[in-house]
C-alpha cells in the first residue's frame, strides 16, 4: 500500500458527513438548479478526460453496482436501505454507505440513485450558478417569516449569495460517462469544498461519490482525495 495513506486522515469532514446521511445531501448539492426543464447534454458532447482506475485500494465498498474503493485508514461508518424521496420532480430510490476514518473527521459518501437519467443529473449542474441568486432570494424570504425561520433558512440563503461552482466537468470515469461537480464557499478564513463525481450506470441509474474538505487540506495531499474520487466504478 502506498505510504501516503498509512497516517490518519486529517480533520474537516464532520460537517459533511452529517449531511452526506441522507439523500438531502445530493439533492442539495444540486438544489439551486430549481426544478425547470434541464437541457440536453448529448448534443455536441464536449472533449473530456479519460480516468482508468485509480491506487490499488486494499478495501472496497459496493451500493448496488457501485463500488469505491478505500485505504486501511478509512472504515464503511454506515450503509442505508434504499429508500425513496422527490428529486427534482422525479421519484427516486437511493442506496448509500458513508466511508470514514477513526474520529469521524472525514470520509466519502458513496451510493447509487435509480428513477433519474444521467443526462438531466448533468443538465441540472449546468444550471446551478445560474440559478443560485434565486434559490438565495427565496430561502431570504422564508427566513423572514419567523425567528424559527430565520434560523433554518438564514444561513442556506447566506451560502447561496456566496456559492460559487466548478463545472460540471465531463470525463470518462472507468469506462462509464461521468462529470465532477463543486461547490466552495468562503468561511471564517477557509474555503469549504463539496466535491462530487457521477458515473452512468443504465438509462435511468446514477451512481455518485462526494466528500466536503478545506481547500488547504486538499492542497496538502491532493492525491489522497483524487484517488479515492477516481476508484469509483460500475459492475
Amino acid at each position: 500500500m502506498d505510504a501516503r495513506y498509512g497516517r490518519a486522515v486529517r480533520p474537516g469532514f464532520v460537517r459533511a458527513a452529517c449531511c452526506a446521511l441522507a439523500l438531502s445531501t445530493l439533492a442539495g448539492c444540486l438544489l439551486a438548479t430549481g426544478c425547470s426543464s434541464a437541457p440536453s447534454s448529448t448534443e455536441n458532447p464536449p472533449l473530456v478526460q479519460v480516468v482508468d482506475g485509480a491506487v490499488d485500494f486494499p478495501h472496497r465498498v459496493t451500493v448496488g453496482r457501485v463500488s469505491l474503493g478505500y485505504p486501511d485508514t478509512l472504515w464503511v461508518i454506515d450503509e442505508s436501505e434504499p429508500r425513496t424521496t422527490d428529486l427534482f420532480g422525479k421519484e427516486v430510490a437511493v442506496s448509500q454507505a458513508l466511508v470514514g476514518d477513526d474520529d469521524f473527521s472525514h470520509g466519502f459518501t458513496v451510493g447509487e440513485v435509480s428513477g433519474i437519467a444521467f443526462d438531466d443529473l448533468l443538465g441540472y449542474a449546468e444550471q446551478a450558478q445560474e440559478q443560485a441568486p434565486e434559490r438565495a432570494a427565496m430561502l431570504e424570504e422564508k427566513a423572514k417569516e419567523s425567528e424559527q425561520s430565520a434560523q433554518m433558512f438564514g444561513g442556506l440563503a447566506e451560502h447561496y449569495r456566496n456559492v460559487v461552482y466548478s463545472g460540471p466537468e465531463s470525463i470518462m470515469l472507468n469506462g462509464r460517462r461521468a462529470f465532477v461537480f463543486g461547490e466552495s464557499s468562503a468561511r471564517e478564513g477557509a474555503t469549504g469544498i463539496s466535491r462530487m463525481y457521477f458515473v452512468e450506470v443504465d438509462r435511468d441509474t446514477v451512481g455518485f461519490v462526494l466528500c466536503g474538505y478545506h481547500d488547504y487540506e486538499y492542497d496538502a495531499d491532493p492525491a489522497f482525495w483524487d484517488d479515492v474520487f477516481a476508484s469509483l466504478v460500475v459492475r
